[in-house]
């Protein structure tokens, strides 16, 4: 190589820069010994005159580096607007606060740097030291996570999660920190918001034993609750999930109807649907049933799924049969026995504690006049003797006797003068006391008959006075030119009349609202005259409040043996609680529909112990694209494809709902990359607990699945984002 360079002799001098070699100065020629002492001072002197140009040429391209370096790295930090980056020294003093750090936090750069990072800690971290124990976690174990309250400069707390990770030197030695915090306060609320719509589903399934049922038309395929086989007791396993076999369970005689009804809303625009009809339990019988469905329909408006409830009504139907015939019953026989208090052959007195007394006619035949006075010295007036001859006094008078000591007088003989005529008449006179719940005595009621026809209505009398006692109906009588002769008390407490002259004082229109006082008149009163009863739901005006009274309200004509109308009667039914139930169960639907159709994250739900998937959201298959997968159990979850973070299959057992059922977890989540049926896939998170029945066994569960693609795609960018701001 020397031959090639033709190269006889060289002179090497040494570059240096603060003691250390940074190069060499080499002086060559093709002539032998060419170069002298001298040669080799001036060649050592010019070395220096190198090292320095070198030096200060170093230095300056090493400043024009660093300031390009520096802006990157601070267009870098401050462009994180979404996450608070701050740097700390080794002490937890704040040495660099970026944009983002402000934005969320509150405080300036300016005002933070040298301060102690703790300052945004809420008091009881301060108290607790997590701050420092964040910085030693960050020192040993390379970084330090944590999920807490903060506070920002105003005092507000807020969710976050964030990151706290040790920052080195090139020789591996701590020179600080670095922490980056993200506000998630938005996403804490909304899963608790999500938790407490599943506490509201799970309060609104246990709270109905309706049977309810979820139909997804596309596929034909229904899924029932429990109470399909607690109210009708067809077991699950009998019951084919299909749309035929809740067809052929329906009354022939009802089928072809309710088939065309629900197919008319689901090939129409309509969203809802409701039929009576009756339906076969698993022992052969019918139920009676009220049925209820909510269609769900795609952008373009086409049937996709349809959920309802069926309710039994089989026991209100018997139970209102039978108080509809009982109501009957009693008014013919409240009507009987009116006609039977006017034209009874016996005398009957009525005497009330704080209402006006009367008199049947019989009762004035006997005694030789009417009711003239009230009070004490009515009784004077009556001069009624004793079998031995001594007058009665007031007090002794069976009626008054009933009515202020509850006496129960029977047969007792009383001696009556007329006062026309100066006729005794011999009367057994029976009286007794009638009550209300609470035990006080109302009024009196008193039956005077001759000797010889005591038996026959002494009978009719206590049946009288029993009925007026006992009955909790609104009963009412009322003269053939529409006048009310007579309100129980039940009836006057209803409506809230304060005695029977007030109910008497009252028309018979004026006993209802006024929006419904032309139906009074122009349908049922027409309706008795034609038929001889009438019966319908119409709402009575409370006197007092000016309130609507729900009742089941009937009228009918009374008539005498021989046919002749005495007048009209109605025995009324208070429907006040039955509406206020109806108002609440439709309540309770509204709550579940709402549920069903806003919540913001998909719901799946399987039963235990087979985890067999009984059903999902609207938004679940929004976010799968495919409808619901009826996997059978556990074992085949498989079918649902999905990937861990490393790229592994997920497998059956691993996904929280296989978890919970199996193992009996109180909680499980995991995210994961879920594939569709068109072979994209997106990033999810599951979170999942047990649904458990008032024994605490559980008895199926529930996962919340939040699409969380677009955020997962995003921290992965902001993640090249920071390893590329550490790297530089």
């Amino acid at each position: 190589m020397f031959e090639s360079l033709n190269l006889r002799s060289c002179l090497l001098v040494p570059v240096r820069r603060g003691g250390s070699v940074v190069g060499v100065l080499m002086l060559q020629s093709s002539r032998p010994a060419a170069f002298s002492v001298e040669d080799l001072r001036a060649a050592t002197v010019f070395a220096g005159t190198v090292a320095t140009g070198l030096a200060e040429a170093g230095e300056a391209s090493a400043r024009t580096e660093a300031s390009r370096t520096e802006y990157r790295r601070r267009a870098v930090f401050d462009s994180a607007h979404d996450y608070a980056i701050i740097v700390l020294d080794l002490e937890g003093r704040v040495t660099d606060w970026n944009s983002g750090a402000t934005r969320i936090l509150g405080w300036r750069r300016e005002e933070m740097c040298g301060e102690p990072a703790d300052v945004f800690f809420t008091p009881e971290d301060r108290r607790d030291g997590i701050a420092d124990k964040e910085m030693q976690s960050a020192l040993e174990n390379g970084r330090g996570i944590d999920e807490r309250w903060h506070l920002r400069r105003d005092g507000e707390r807020f969710w976050a999660n964030g990151e706290m990770m040790a920052l080195r030197d090139e020789a591996g030695t701590a020179i600080g920190f670095v922490k980056i915090l993200r506000d998630r306060t938005e996403q804490k609320e909304a899963v608790a918001r999500l938790e407490e719509s599943r506490e509201r589903y799970r309060l609104v399934a246990r709270a109905t034993n309706d049977a309810i049922w979820d139909w997804d038309v596309a596929s034909n395929h229904v899924l029932w609750n429990e109470a399909l086989n607690e109210a009708y007791g067809h077991a699950s396993g009998a019951v084919e999930p299909t749309g035929e076999w809740w067809i052929a369970h329906i009354h022939p005689e009802d089928r072809g109807r309710i088939d065309s009804s629900i197919h008319a809303v689901i090939d129409g625009a309509g969203t809802s649907w409701s039929e009576e009809y009756r339906f076969l339990r698993a022992d052969g019988s019918y139920a009676h049933v009220l049925d209820r469905g909510y269609v769900i329909r795609d952008a373009e408006g086409r049937a996709r799924r349809m959920i309802g409830a069926m309710l039994d009504l089989s026991e209100r139907k018997r139970s209102e049969d039978a108080l509809r015939t009982s109501e009957r019953r009693l008014g013919l026989e409240r009507g009987l026995l009116e006609a039977i208090f006017r034209q009874a052959p016996v005398g009957i007195s009525i005497a009330g504690a704080n209402t006006p007394s009367s008199l049947n006619a019989k009762a004035e035949e006997l005694v030789g006049h009417a009711v003239e006075t009230e009070g004490d010295a009515r009784y004077v007036s009556y001069g009624a003797l004793h079998p031995d001859g001594r007058r009665y006094a007031p007090e002794e008078y069976p009626t008054l006797r009933a009515l202020r000591k509850g006496e129960t007088v029977r047969g007792e003989e009383m001696r009556y003068r007329d006062p026309g005529t100066g006729e005794i008449r011999l009367l057994e006179v029976s009286s007794g006391p009638v009550r209300d719940d609470d035990g006080s005595i109302q009024a009196a009621v008193t039956v005077l008959v001759d000797v010889g026809e005591q038996r026959r209505a002494d009978a009719e009398a206590r049946r009288l006075a029993a009925l007026v006692e006992q009955s909790q109906d609104f009963i009412g009588l009322a003269a053939p030119d529409g006048s009310v002769d007579f309100v129980n008390e039940a009836g006057r407490r209803l409506i809230g009349l304060p005695s029977l002259a007030a109910a008497r004082a009252m028309p018979i229109v004026d006993y209802f609202v006024p929006e419904e006082r032309a139906c009074v008149l122009d349908e049922v009163l027409p309706a008795v005259e034609r038929d001889g009863f009438w019966e319908g739901e119409l709402n009575f005006r409370h006197v007092v409040t000016g309130a609507a009274v729900p009742v089941l309200y009937n009228l009918f004509p009374v008539r005498d043996a021989d046919g002749r109308r005495l007048g009209y009667g109605t025995v009324t039914r208070d429907l006040t609680e039955q509406k206020r139930a109806s108002q609440a169960l439709q309540a309770s639907e509204a709550s579940l529909r709402a549920v069903l159709d806003t919540v913001p994250v998909g719901i799946l739900f399987a039963e235990a112990p087979s985890g067999r998937i009984i059903g999902g959201n609207r938004r679940l298959e929004e976010i799968f694209r495919h409808p619901v997968l009826p996997s059978p159990d556990t074992d085949s979850y498989g079918e649902w494809v999905a990937f861990h973070e490393d790229g592994r299959p997920v497998e059956a057992a691993e996904y929280p709902l296989s978890r919970i059922i199996r193992e009996g977890l109180d909680h499980a989540e995991m995210r994961c990359e879920y594939q569709r049926r068109d072979g994209t896939r997106l990033w999810i998170e599951i979170v999942g607990v047990p649904m458990r029945d008032e024994a605490g066994t559980t008895v199926g569960a529930v996962v919340a699945v939040a699409d969380i693609d677009t955020r997962r795609r995003a921290e992965e960018r902001q993640e090249l984002l920071n390893q590329g701001s550490r790297t530089a």
